[in-house]
């Protein structure tokens, strides 16, 4: 009985080391790159299809010390997916322009409806073409 217990305890923590390296997150599938203060850029936002892929293109004003979270991506069930962009407000007397681009790799669909949200707010959004090889 005890012998049993003990493999069943191993088999569990095996189980939960193997979990661990195959875990998905918000941020699986997201390849981001926040660039530096630019000056004179309005805002805007861009979203391209590349096959399996998406790419938003993102310039907006944050506080000049402001930290930009990592981006992620939540999808819903029904094919809308939201792209969220958070960052401290910290206390800056100034603000700037930066550019922030995100690659999504392998986790939308044509249908889905991609919108992208900075700090609570819809800035953006695209209707995602069906690919060719689907």
């Amino acid at each position: 009985m005890l012998l049993a217990f003990s493999i069943s305890l191993l088999l569990l923590g095996c189980k939960k080391d193997s979990d661990k390296a195959t875990s998905f997150t918000f941020e699986t599938g997201l390849d981001s790159e926040v660039g530096i203060c630019i000056k004179e850029q309005p805002s805007s936002v861009s979203i391209k299809e590349l096959g399996t892929s998406q790419v938003v293109n993102l310039v907006w004003e944050f506080p000049c010390a402001a930290e930009i979270d990592k981006p992620y991506l939540t999808v819903a069930r029904n094919g809308g997916a939201t792209l969220v962009f958070n960052s401290d407000y910290g206390k800056s007397s100034c603000s700037c322009a930066k550019s922030i681009m995100v690659r999504i790799n392998n986790r939308l669909k044509g249908g889905d409806t991609l919108y992208v949200v900075v700090n609570k707010e819809v800035v953006g959004h695209k209707l995602l073409v069906a690919s060719e090889g689907k």
